[in-house]
Order: C-alpha cells, then structure tokens, then sequence
C-alpha cells in the first residue's frame, strides 16, 4: 500500500470515528463541581436549587448515591442509608429499597458500582433555578474497581420532568458487572404495582403508574429462580442493555404518571443557510454552516494537501 493510500484511509477513518462518536441529544457536557463522593456504598445530600415536584410532594433535598440513584428529601425509612441498595434487581431488595422506600427514588443506572478504591470516576452535581444535573462520570464498577465503567446523568427539571442521559460504557456488562441493573422511577410508597416499560421504546405514552422500571438481570441470575425479580427468568441480561447513547424522558402527565420517550437518535439537523449566504472566506473558499452531519470537506482538504507535499517533494 502506498504512503499516499495510507494516509488518504486515516484521514478517512480519523474524521468518521470523531463524527460517529457522540453524547445523546440531550446532554449537559459542563458537568458542575464534583461533589467528592467516592466511598463505596455512600450517598451525599445536595440542596436544589428550586422545588421539585413529584407525585403531589414538594422536594428540594436530593441524595445521590454512588450506585447510580438518587432519592428524594430526608426523613423516609432508610434516612441515613439512601443510596439505594446495589442489589435492587433481587426481588427482595426491589420490594423494600425501591417500591417501598419511604422516600421517592430515581434510578437512571442503579446497580453495583464502586467509586472509592481506584479511585476511579467522579460524581458531579450543579444546579440552578430551573435545573439540577447529576453526573456519574466515568465510575468503575464493584467487580472491576479500578477501571471506567460508563458515564451517565440525571437531570430534574423544575416542572418535573427527568431525563437519563448515556454516554458511553467503557466496559464489559457482564464481566466488569456482577450485578443486575435497574433503570426508572418509584414514589417509593408501595401503594400501586409498579409497571415494567420498555425504556428504548420511542414512546410509552400515558404511563399511569408513579413507579416504573426495567431490569436487566446478570447472566448467572437467569437460571435461579426469582432472583431477578421475574420468578420465570424471563428478563434480559446486562449485555441487552440498549440506552447507550440514548436518553429517556420522564415527563409528567395527568393521571399522575409519565409519557416516557426515549430519543434514540439525534434531532433533525437544523435548515442550511440561506441562499446566497457566506459565512466565511478562506483561501477563495467559501464557507457554509455545518448541520452536523458527516462532511467530507475536511478529509478532501487533507488529501489535497498530502498530494500537495509529494508533489512538491517529487519536484
């Protein structure tokens, strides 16, 4: 292969790869201050910045947990214990730390991870009068402690609305988590049978429930027999998680529950500039705006100037 061939394919390759790699449509890259939260199976209590409705109640509380949850306010059955039980997707623990909590709780990653031994990953929160953003970012697991495992947030809008956001796993779901994984939302009262939503789906419209989740079971949990909350082993393993690079949206609605979207893919890309328009003059060149898709105009000019050097170089 040719040094010119060569170089033409990694340009290509370089430009794809960086264009092909991105955040979920809704996600906030300015994760705020990193709260310090590193031991393992802890939580801290962070003040929001407005009130936060849910289910009828008003919270400006929230603790964060480092197994990838938060709960609403202070004062429910596991006060000084609410960063969510990593073991919520047993049927036992997601009875007593998850529909019956005592206090509303708020899952977008919730299984077994560990951000105190590396350490490894940091959990940031900011908040202002209209939005609170949580981010895991880059946290490591229980079974492999001292390496990334994914990045995530929450954020909780100041008209009750929550959105999940993914970007990225880094790891193995099954080798590197020794857990099963639950994603959702519960008013932690246990006053209504929560009901299992397919969080990939574009849309579940008119959610009734105010408690509402999907697990995705460990491998080996498959086999034993209610262990992942489905007593005939119907869930899907960890490896079928399917949010990654997704968002799901919790907007509140009038019976009380949820429309839930999850918006797989970008939104459409902006209009092209008006015709005639000329954002910019380079070398005779006249630049447009970019709506986001793949544009070759950056590999072309590398291959240019490469023939460019050899011709020069042969001359």
């Amino acid at each position: 292969m040719t040094r010119l061939l060569k170089a033409v394919l990694i340009s290509f390759t370089l430009t794809w790869s960086f264009a092909s790699i991105a955040a979920p449509p809704i996600w906030d890259a300015d994760f705020g201050p990193d709260t310090g939260l590193q031991n393992d199976d802890s939580d801290i209590d962070v003040t929001l910045g407005f009130m936060f409705p849910f289910d009828g109640g008003m919270y400006d509380t929230v603790a964060i947990g480092t197994n990838g949850g938060v709960t609403l306010g202070v004062g429910g059955v596991f006060a000084g214990d609410q960063y969510i039980d990593y073991d919520i997707y047993d049927i036992s623990y997601f009875e007593s730390d998850f529909t019956d909590l005592g206090n509303p709780a708020i899952l977008p990653f919730s299984t077994d991870l560990d951000n105190g031994d590396g350490p490894v990953g940091t959990i940031h929160f900011k908040t202002d009068a209209t939005a609170a953003v949580i981010t895991w970012n880059g946290v490591a697991t229980n079974q492999n402690d001292n390496v990334a495992f994914i990045t995530f947030q929450l954020t909780l809008a100041s008209d009750g609305t929550i959105t999940f956001g993914y970007d990225g796993i880094t790891g193995d779901l099954i080798l590197d988590l020794d857990e099963g994984i639950v994603v959702g939302v519960s008013n932690g009262m246990g006053d209504a049978v929560p009901v299992s939503s397919d969080l990939s789906a574009p849309v579940n419209a008119d959610v009734a429930a105010k408690s509402t989740y999907e697990i995705w079971c460990y491998d080996e949990d498959m086999v034993v027999a209610g262990n992942c909350y489905a007593q005939d082993g119907s869930r899907p393993d960890n490896s079928a998680f399917d949010l990654d690079q997704t968002n799901v949206v919790f907007t509140p609605n009038a019976t009380g529950g949820f429309d839930i979207s999850s918006v797989a893919t970008p939104p459409a890309p902006p209009p092209g500039p008006v015709a005639g328009e000329v954002l910019g003059n380079y070398g005779g060149c006249t630049v447009g705006v970019s709506d986001g898709r793949f544009d070759p105009t950056l590999p072309l000019l590398i291959l240019l100037s490469i023939v460019g050097l050899l011709t020069r170089r042969k001359f």
